[in-house]
Parts: C-alpha cells; sequence; structure tokens
C-alpha cells in the first residue's frame, strides 16, 4: 500500500474473516450481448470459487423458443494445497439463433448449477456489470497500482440480448479423429466457413479453445491448400490435463469492406478428456 501511495490516516480498511463455505460466483464478462440472425455469439462467464472446487454447468434459466443454448460446461479445479482456496474458473455458453426464428430483445438470466458434496443442488445467478468505468490509479511507482475497472456489479443487471443482422458467413468446427499416446491424447479438428457472400475474402487461420483446459496446446493450425473456406489443427493434452469433459469451439475474424472486423463464433462440440494410462502407450485411433 505504501508503494501505491494508499496509506495514512486517510484510508480505512475492514477486515471480515469468516469460515470459507462451499460455495462460487458467477460474473458475466460483458453486461449485453447481439445474437446475429442464423449466427452464433459466445458468452463468456467468469466463476469466482469459494471454496467449491466440482463441476458447474451453465444454463440460461428462461431462453426463448428458437435461441439455442450450447457449452456452459465449467471444469472442476485443481485443489491448492489441499485447502480451500478463492480462484477463478471460465466457462462460456454459446448462443445461436435458430433458422428462421426471430428474437425479441430481452434479459437473460444465466445460472450456475452445481452438485455439493452431500447430495444437494446449489445454484448462483450470474451478475452483469452495471457499468465499467476504468479507474486510474497512482503513477510515481510505475505500473504498480493497478486498479480493477468499477463494474457496479452489486446493481444485479442480467444479461441484455438483442438479435442483429445475419454476419457474412458461418463457421462449424467437427472433431476427424483422436490418436491416444503415451504422454496424452492428439486431437484432429476441421473448422469450414459457410459463406453467405461469395465475395467475402476468409482469413488463413482461425482460433480454437477447450474452455476450462489447462496444459493442451493448439499445433499444425493451416488452411487446405485447395479449398481456402476448410482447414485442419490438432489439440494435444498432456498427462496434467484434467480428465473431463470440455466444450471445443473455434472463432475466426472477417474483414469486411471498410476494413471493419468482426468475429465469428461457431457452435460448440463437446469432447472428453480421459485420464492418461498405460493403455495410452498402444497408440489407436478412434472417432
Amino acid at each position: 500500500e505504501d508503494l501505491a501511495l494508499r496509506g495514512g490516516p486517510g484510508y480505512a480498511y475492514r477486515l471480515n474473516v469468516q469460515p470459507i463455505a462451499h460455495d462460487f460466483r458467477l460474473v458475466l464478462n460483458s453486461p449485453f450481448v447481439n445474437v446475429p440472425a442464423e449466427g452464433a455469439v459466445a458468452v463468456p462467464v467468469t466463476v469466482q470459487r469459494q471454496g467449491f472446487d466440482d463441476e458447474i454447468e451453465l444454463r440460461i434459466a428462461n431462453a426463448p423458443k428458437g435461441l439455442r443454448v450450447e457449452g456452459g460446461f465449467v471444469v472442476a479445479g485443481m485443489p491448492v494445497k489441499e485447502t480451500p482456496q478463492t480462484r477463478n474458473s471460465r466457462g462460456v455458453l454459446i448462443l445461436t439463433m435458430e433458422p428462421g426464428a426471430t428474437l425479441e430483445s430481452s434479459e437473460l438470466t444465466v445460472e450456475g448449477v452445481a452438485t455439493l458434496p452431500d447430495g444437494s443442488t446449489i445454484v448462483r445467478k450470474a451478475d452483469g456489470p452495471g457499468m465499467i468505468v476504468t479507474v486510474a490509479g497512482a503513477v510515481e511507482q510505475g505500473a504498480v497500482d493497478r486498479q480493477r475497472s468499477l463494474t457496479a456489479l452489486w446493481m444485479g443487471l442480467e444479461l441484455v440480448t438483442a438479435p442483429t443482422k445475419p454476419r457474412p458467413a458461418t463457421l462449424e468446427v467437427t472433431m476427424l479423429d483422436r490418436t491416444r499416446m503415451e504422454e496424452g491424447d492428439q486431437l484432429r479438428f476441421r473448422w469450414t466457413w459457410v459463406l453467405r457472400d461469395t465475395t467475402q475474402s476468409l482469413p488463413k487461420t482461425v482460433t480454437a479453445e477447450m474452455v476450462g483446459s489447462a496444459d493442451v496446446r493448439v499445433i499444425d493450425m493451416q488452411a487446405d491448400a485447395k479449398d481456402a473456406s476448410t482447414g485442419t489443427f490438432v489439440m494435444t493434452t498432456t498427462k496434467l490435463t484434467r480428465p473431463s469433459k470440455y466444450d471445443v469451439f473455434v472463432t475466426g475474424r472477417l474483414t469486411l469492406e471498410g476494413g471493419e472486423q468482426e468475429d465469428i463464433v461457431s457452435r460448440p462440440i463437446t469432447v472428453e478428456v480421459e485420464e492418461v494410462g498405460a493403455a495410452n502407450a498402444e497408440t489407436a485411433l478412434r472417432p
């Protein structure tokens, strides 16, 4: 606090010490989303773990007809020194407007559902930011005082959702095969662009994410030499990758007329990572 110039009689701090319960809190990373017609959008959610380290499922409690909700699997947290710790995890919901559906502007309730050690169920509603205001800190000591933005989570806002026009293309991802190896798995995927505007130029690569994974690498990302609308990449796991279900999706950035850029999100697919064992040494292919 001395380095940040926040000490002295003008600064008071209150410490509240209490036992940590098995609980968690959900925070929306954005105050709103626009769902493109017949397209998809990602809704990232931060899970603030407060003594609860198991799996959590995200959901939309009041999803309207015509809005497909996918993803939302939050991988269990790793134990830290065998004691409950407050730390963050990440989950992503993918919202897709069904073909021919219409969507009215609305407020969606994002919830997280989990099972406690005693078998009971816990449900927590996500808090949306009421504002995002950057706070400047002290600069005399350099970049010491990194202040978090003011988000006004206490306002308890929900996810404001509105429809928007169709994108010039949609993006799809499929899993081609899995190779089990002694040190982990190699999973090969294909991405495919589906163009609405045939004059739209396409990027040579996409960004792939296995939500919540650790020690996972994305390699061999390359477009097809004969077809720029598709390509493949490989994800590799290790012995440190937690055995669990994961949501995998890809994002591609299009450059539109006038230089404007727009991110296109695919619908997710579910991939299950198994524990690395002796059987992995017997390399085999499977779908």
